[in-house]
Parts: C-alpha cells; structure tokens; sequence
C-alpha cells in the first residue's frame, strides 16, 4: 500500500509569515553556495561493463564540476535535475562521450563544443529554457537519440536532416511550427515527438520516413494529415489526441501495421466504417469527443485490447461487441447510456470496465463471465441494488459504487477476497455493510457521505486496512475494535456525532493522519495524544463542538500538523512548546487574543496562524 492515499486537508490555510519573511526566505534560496568547481567527483564515477560513467544528477550543482571534464576517458555524463545555466568550453575535452544528460537544468543555449564531440549517441536537454538548436548539430554523426522535450524552440535547423543514424526524435512540449523539408533524410528515424507544439499541419516530408514505427502528434492544432500519410508502412502508434479533427483522416485506414491510434480530445461526431481495416489495432483512444453511436465495423477489430470511449454522448454499444474477444480494457464512463448489452460481458478477457457518469441502474447477470475483471468502476450511475453478478468476479481488486442509491451490498459480497479498494462513498448505508469485513486483502474504504451510524464490531477483521475514510455520516461511538487495526494509516471520521474515543488508541502505531473534525467533544479527546507516530491530526469544529482548552498533555504528541480552527480557545498551554515533532499549527477562528510567546519562540514552524 503505497502512503501517497493520505490526502492532505485542502481547508488548511498555508501561511509561511509576513510576505517580506517569505522574500527573506528566497534569497537565502538563490544564494545557496554553488558547487565548487574543484570538487572531488571520483566518488560518482563507476564502470558499466567497459564503460566509464559519472553520475551527478540531482546535486544542486550551479555549474559542471571541474573535475568532471578531465576524465578523459569519460563515456557516459549525467547531469540532470541541476542549476546549471551554461556548460563550459571544456567539455569539448570529454572525446569518448557518448551519452550526455542535461536535462531538467536552466540552460538558455546549448555550447558549441558539445557539438565536437563526435562520439556522441545520446543527447539529452529536455526541460530546460533552450530556444534553439543550431546548426552545427549536424556535426554529432553518430547521435542516434536527440531528447529537446519540455523547452522553447521554435525552428529546427535545417541541418538535422544530417543525423542519418538517428532513431529518436523527440521535441514535445515546444513552440514548434513547422519542420524542415531536410527532415526527410532521417531514414533511420523510427521514433517522432512533435506533441504539444504549435502544428497546424504535418509537412508531408514527414511521410518519407518509411521506418518511423511512432509518431506523436498530439496536442497541436491540425484539423487533416498529409495524403502521403499512407506511406508509413511500418508505423505502429499515431498519437493525434488535443487537436481539432472533425473525422478520422482517411489516410490512417491504410496504415496496415499500425497498433496504437489515439484520438481522445477532438471533435469527432462519427467513426467510418473504414476502421475495420486496422486488423493489428490493440489500442484505440476515443475519449472526449461528440460520438453518439459506434459502427458495427468497430468490432470486427479483433485484436483490439483497449478501447478508450468516456465523456462522448453515446445512447447505446453496438451487440457486436462480443466480438471483441481479446478486449481487456473498455471506458465507457461520462456518456448516455441507460443499459449495458449483455453482449459486453461476453468479451471474457476485460480486467477493467469503466462505466461511470451514466444513467444505468441495472446489468444483465452475463456479468459474471468476466472471471478476469480487476478494475470495475459504476460511479455515479442509478444503482439501488448491486447486482448479485458482482459477487461472481473472483479477480476483482477495484471496485467504486459511489453516487448511486445503494442501502446494502450482495449476500455474496464477502466472497470478493482479492478485493484492495472499495468505494461505497455517497449513497444511502444506514448500517455498516458487514459482508465488507470478510475482505482480508482490503487496503482502502470509502464510506463517507452515506448514513451510517454504527460501525460494526467486525471492522476488527480488515487487518490489512490502510485508509478509511467515514466522514460525514452519523456515526455516535468510535468503537475500540477500530484501534485493532494496526495497518491504518489514514484515518476520516469528521462531521460525524463522535462524543469520545478509546483509551487503546495507543495500539494504532501506523496511523499517521486523523481527522475528527465537527463532531460533538466535549473536551479535547487525551487518548489520541498516546497515538505513536501521529503526524496530522484535523480538529476544525466549524460545525461542531468547540474546545475550549487543550490539555497540559498535549506536550506528549507526536503530532506534527496540528489543524484546530473554529473552536473557542482563548489561550494555549505553556506545555505546548514540549511538542517536539510540531512543524504547524492551525489556530484561525478562535478567541485567541495574541500569540503566546512560548509560541512564538519555537522557531521550527513551518506555518502558523
């Protein structure tokens, strides 16, 4: 279970002091002391076989160190995720280089001399702010794979067309235009990247680059593709999502080898029957489009794994889809429909189905052909009633219900046993459904905004449970088998009638994240100051009782986020300064007159108010 779940609190207000604190706080950033060109780099070279490499990513370096350009026999020089705004002369001294890595550096050109280096396979100056590249790039003969992802150039050099054994091109992310005629010389180049720039059209030279197995060209604004599209024989993916297409090119129909073609975020209305000359298709994104029906051509793609169909306006799926027999993924969320063809659930092989944001409120019991299914999703749809199909899926992992009308779940609900996450959010449960607590391998729940009051004893059983989240119902009572729970990280019980907790909170050693806010305590809860690793714990009683002291114990927590807005403080313990995980403290909405200097002086804050 990975701890990345535990969301943050999005009402905690983020205040890093007075904004000249917080410009103080930059330029001790800016001037950090830059790396000095001396500096011993032998600890970060080693050998890779026959090859000599120096890693020295990720170092805050403002500047290549000295001692990296005289390892003369250097083959490999990995620079990214750095400060450096320029590199030396001195790396034309660097004549074995073959790899060279800048990316995600503060480079505005690239130095001539790295042009020298003859040797070179692999260049590497993605995310950076270069604005072009010259023409001297012709010179790296041997260069095979050219990454300028994520900059600022607007032309390419003429002069590209020189690098005849590349085969990897990739330029997303930049302000591209157009692309040079000479292009067309690249004919080893079999991977393309011109995603995310500013195509209006793709230059029909493109086309001449019989080997190209991927072009990307998604993100651009192009409405057509060149006639010559059909002479890329051996291309496999065709990314065109994010433009402006009305139709599918013709152009693609005959693209026979082609595996991949995404389409999601145009304006398609229709798909032609031609489509079913893409026999080898296995992925096909038509997501975010104006698609009202589907071609019956569609499903005679029979090689056709994932099929990409949320947020269009479909009404209906076509009863041919059951030919579809190596399907294993199909979206179909966001969409019209108000039933499901019980051909769907003969395509036996889908691991995941996607049917959120739709009208549906029942499926035919077919569904439990589909042994394989590990993802299913029915988020806000019409359900009142699960069907007892969803209890047959052995596989099932994922399952999300949440904004439907359910009162309970199946009777054979508890026979779900690879089930990790279940999402019953916003729905009608007055009681806890029991038949969850057979789930031993669940990880994460989701009951928040339905009506529950109780929560069952049984709980005790989810001993692999990680996250839960109970927040807003009409729970009375935090029962103590919940402290059994020894996985449990996160923890979400606000706007509930919570009065009290057990004193065994102890026992919840992995809990790092607690929120009981707007519930109905008296007094501040002292069993939770026993939690050992607590690190934020949420009390906003906006719409609850408000505390009107902390207690002197409070020194004991582990807490380092504490969040305890809207209440009645009028002071805070002197104690609170023994609190020595404390990073933040939330104290808005209160009647605090001033900030007790105890406070004041505990200068590891993060944040206060």
């Amino acid at each position: 279970m990975e701890t990345n779940n535990v969301e943050q609190n999005p009402d905690v207000p983020v205040m890093n002091g007075d904004v000249e604190d917080q410009g103080e706080t930059d330029d001790v950033n800016e001037e950090l002391p830059a790396v000095d060109e001396d500096v011993d780099v032998t600890g970060s070279v080693y050998a890779d076989g026959k090859k000599l490499v120096l890693d020295l990513n990720e170092r805050s370096l403002r500047r290549v160190p000295n001692g990296a350009l005289q390892i003369e026999a250097l083959n490999s020089l990995f620079l990214a995720e750095n400060q450096i705004s320029e590199i030396p002369d001195g790396i034309a001294d660097l004549e074995h280089l073959e790899v060279l890595v800048l990316s995600g550096n503060k480079l505005t050109c690239l130095n001539a001399n790295i042009f020298s280096l003859y040797r070179l396979q692999e260049l590497d100056v993605s995310n950076n702010d270069i604005q072009d590249i010259p023409n001297v790039i012709g010179n790296l003969q041997n260069l095979r794979q050219l990454l300028a992802n994520g900059n600022r150039i607007s032309t390419l050099p003429n002069k590209i067309g020189d690098l005849d054994t590349l085969n990897c091109l990739l330029l997303n992310e930049n302000r591209i235009r157009e692309v040079p005629a000479d292009i067309s010389n690249l004919l080893n180049l079999q991977v393309l990247g011109l995603e995310r720039n500013e195509l209006d059209f793709l230059s029909p030279e493109v086309c001449k680059l019989r080997d190209l197995r991927r072009l990307g060209l998604s993100g651009n604004h192009m409405t057509n593709l060149p006639r010559e599209l059909e002479n890329l024989t051996n291309l496999e993916q065709l990314l065109l999502d994010d433009n402006e297409f009305e139709f599918i090119p013709v152009q693609v129909f005959w693209l026979p080898a082609l595996t991949e073609l995404t389409l999601s975020g145009n304006r398609l209305e229709s798909i032609q029957n031609e489509i079913r000359n893409l026999k080898n298709l296995t992925v096909l994104g038509l997501n975010g489009n104006l698609l009202q029906c589907l071609p019956g051509e569609l499903c005679e793609l029979e090689n056709l794994e994932v099929l990409g169909l949320e947020n269009n306006k479909l009404k209906c799926i076509p009863k041919s889809i059951s030919k579809l027999g190596n399907l294993k993924e199909i979206y179909l969320g966001t969409n019209c429909l108000d039933s499901v063809p019980e051909d769907l659930f003969w395509c036996s092989k889908l691991e995941v189905l996607s049917l959120q944001k739709n009208n549906i409120s029942g499926l035919p019991v077919e569904l439990e052909n589909l042994k394989s299914l590990h993802s299913f999703i029915l988020s806000d749809n019409k359900f009142q009633v699960l069907p007892d199909a969803v209890g047959s899926l052995c596989s099932l992992q994922l399952f999300s219900a949440d904004g439907n009308q359910l009162q309970k779940v199946p009777g054979n609900f508890n026979e779900l046993l690879e089930l990790r996450q279940l999402n019953l959010s916003r729905n009608n449960f007055v009681s806890f459904p029991v038949e969850i607590c057979a789930l031993k391998c669940l990880e994460v729940l989701d009951l928040q905004m339905n009506k529950v009051e109780t929560i069952t004893s049984e709980i005790a059983a989810l001993q692999k449970l990680a996250i839960l989240r109970l927040n807003n119902n009409k729970i009375q009572f935090f029962p103590s088998e919940l402290c059994s729970l020894e996985q449990l990280q996160m923890a979400d019980l606000s706007n509930n009638n919570i009065d009290d907790v057990p004193e065994s909170m102890a026992k919840m050693r992995c809990l790092v994240d607690l929120n009981l806010s707007n519930n109905v305590f008296l007094q501040f809860p002292k069993p939770l100051i026993a939690i050992p690793n607590l690190e934020t714990l949420t009390f906003n009683q906006a719409e609850g009782h408000k505390l009107l002291v902390l207690p002197d114990e409070i020194e004991f927590s582990s807490v380092k986020h504490l969040v305890l807005s809207h209440n009645s403080l009028k002071c805070l313990p002197n104690t609170i300064n023994g609190m020595k995980n404390l990073v933040s403290l939330v104290l808005d909405h209160n009647e605090l007159q001033s900030i007790p200097d105890i406070v004041c002086e505990m200068t590891r804050f993060e944040l206060i108010k």
